[in-house]
């Protein structure tokens, strides 16, 4: 669990996975990091500040309504705004005991992608233990609109509709399913995630 703290004067009130995040001025907040990378960009080990200053966060200003202008002063300011939310606690805090999953790639290519600071890789032919939320993400697991997780992956491009199918064709050659015990191996010097069963 990470503690967000909000510097600014006024309250942020945000959503993740059905559940209400308010950030009152100067009042530390419990956060998931899994909610704090969704609702502000957060990942581990960053320079938030540079990353803030540099642009790389006005994604998550235009999701948050923050900026709205390509006004050199309206985005200092909303840059600015951005840099005065603190991170504390521990940095990859992700629940790796909770639910799981087994994802099997039956795909031609190996798949490789990133949640809560940790690598996930699964071989072609081999299986994969992950966390749910880890395989919403990537794979849309149990969510009605497997859209963004196809974006993501790099299959689907809004801009050719043509890729839909395709994206389909390849999200469906990887079989998931719960597993009740499992254990989540990690490569503690690379933080990947074994993917061998």
């Amino acid at each position: 669990m990470l503690t967000v703290t909000n510097r600014n004067k006024d309250t942020l009130t945000d959503r993740y996975n059905g559940q209400f995040y308010i950030f009152e001025p100067n009042e530390p907040t419990p956060i998931p990091a899994d909610a704090a990378r969704h609702i502000f960009g957060y990942e581990p080990g960053d320079d938030r500040e540079t990353a803030v200053k540099k642009g790389k966060m006005d994604a998550v200003l235009i999701r948050l309504g923050r900026l709205r202008s390509t006004d050199e002063q309206h985005v200092k300011v909303a840059r600015n705004w951005l840099a005065k939310f603190q991170f504390g606690g521990q940095e990859s805090s992700f629940d790796h005991h909770g639910p799981m999953v087994a994802v099997t790639n039956n795909w031609k290519e190996l798949f490789h992608d990133r949640f809560d600071g940790d690598d996930y890789v699964i071989d072609v032919g081999k299986t994969g233990v992950m966390p749910i939320p880890a395989a919403q993400m990537f794979f849309g697991y149990g969510v009605e609109d497997k859209t963004p997780a196809l974006i993501r992956q790099g299959w689907y491009n809004t801009q050719n509709p043509n890729t839909r199918k395709l994206a389909d064709d390849i999200l469906s050659q990887f079989q998931i399913e719960e597993v009740a015990d499992a254990t989540h191996p990690v490569d503690a010097g690379k933080g990947i995630m074994v993917a061998v069963r």
